[in-house]
């Protein structure tokens, strides 16, 4: 049986929890191309579901979510701040993190005292920590440096976005059903 091409080098990335997206030229054309069937069929026999996302990007769906891990916990909160952060400028969330670059410094995340509380609460305390969480999101294809101090987000970000989102949606819906109403 003839194995598709770059398949090791896409399985050791996908493992890893890496996410494949057309800033990985080849072997993002190899999984776009026509055999895509041939390695989610191939990885399917190890165990492994080779997900397409819509916003055109691929990863191996995981079993279960890890929503434990102190990992997780500051890329959700980095990522939550930043969220509130755009939306509470008035400007559109998705659009922002995918045109727009950032800088560790041009953060907003120890602007403000709710903030900061937030990211105490899983140990980012300095920008050593932001920059931690963003060497995070780019060794598993969620975000690119650009320069020593500039990122961008990538497409897989949408992940996290989406659940960022869906989040916020089930607060506001959590909260406007225990508001007390309003009788006249």
């Amino acid at each position: 049986m003839k194995h598709p091409d770059h398949l090791r080098e896409i399985f050791e990335k996908l493992k890893n929890g890496y996410h494949i997206s057309p800033e990985d030229d080849v072997i993002y054309a190899a999984l776009n191309g026509e055999r895509y069937d041939d390695y989610a069929d191939y990885f399917a026999g190890l165990g492994f579901n080779l997900h397409k996302h819509e916003h055109d990007f691929f990863y191996f769906e995981p079993e279960a979510e890890d929503s434990a891990s102190p990992r997780l916990a500051k890329i959700a909160v980095f990522s939550f701040v930043l969220i509130d952060h755009i939306a509470n400028r008035g400007l559109p969330v998705e659009p922002t993190l995918f045109s727009e670059t950032f800088t560790l410094r041009g953060l907003p995340h120890f602007t403000l005292d709710s903030y900061r509380a937030r990211l105490e609460q899983v140990g980012i305390t300095d920008y050593a920590g932001l920059r931690e969480v963003v060497n995070y999101l780019k060794n598993v294809g969620w975000a690119k440096w650009i320069a020593e101090d500039e990122f961008r987000f990538l497409r897989p970000f949408h992940r996290m976005l989406n659940k960022c989102l869906e989040l916020a949606e089930q607060s506001g819906k959590a909260a406007s059903e225990f508001s007390p109403s309003q009788e006249a």
